[in-house]
């Protein structure tokens, strides 16, 4: 099964200053923060010191917090979910007022492994995306992926991510049980 990650509302969500990834990654590689296409970084990063908000519920400091398609991991859970992301996209080492961290920046699009199933993915009258579908055979040995049918500005993630984020008690993302919606629908783990 497939899902969407989101953060959880109950959590602080974190953000990549723009300033900040502008001043430190240069003009080619500082739209960073507001860029969700599948780029690699590792090559010229250098570790971002980035910031956490509240939501109106969410005051408490998360393992794990996702933002344009992007996780935010502690040292503790970067190391916990690793092994199973490796093959997914890099992590980037960032520091932030409580320590320091990792963002995971996913590389993998279900396009590049072929696994968008056109025949589930429909638009309407106007030409507006209404549902989207995947091949999840495709998909298995990548836990999380992005799509550019949503200007990769969604993260996704198969059963195994879910389990693992579940099994370590990873608190600050929920994961959403129709990943095909663009519309944002009933979460079914509330970490």
């Amino acid at each position: 099964m497939l899902y969407r990650v989101h953060n959880n509302e109950n959590y602080k969500m974190h953000e990549v200053p723009a300033a900040e990834s502008m001043r430190k990654l240069g003009p080619q590689y500082g739209a960073f923060a507001f860029n969700a296409k599948p780029d690699a970084y590792s090559k010229v990063w250098k570790p971002l010191h980035i910031t956490f908000h509240s939501s109106a519920k969410g005051q408490q400091f998360p393992d794990a917090s996702e933002n344009y398609a992007r996780l935010f991991l502690t040292e503790d859970a970067n190391t916990l979910l690793l092994p199973l992301l490796s093959n997914c996209g890099e992590s980037l080492p960032i520091t932030h007022d409580q320590g320091a961290g990792f963002i995971f920046n996913t590389l993998c699009t279900a396009e590049s492994l072929n696994a968008v199933n056109p025949q589930l993915t429909t638009h309407d009258e106007n030409g507006n995306l209404v549902h989207y579908g995947f091949n999840e055979d495709r998909l298995s040995d990548h836990a999380l992926f992005k799509t550019e049918l949503d200007n990769y500005t969604r993260l996704y993630c198969t059963e195994a991510f879910k389990q693992a984020v579940e099994n370590a008690n990873l608190k600050g993302i929920v994961f959403n049980a129709d990943p095909s919606s663009p519309l944002d629908t009933t979460m079914i783990t509330a970490q």
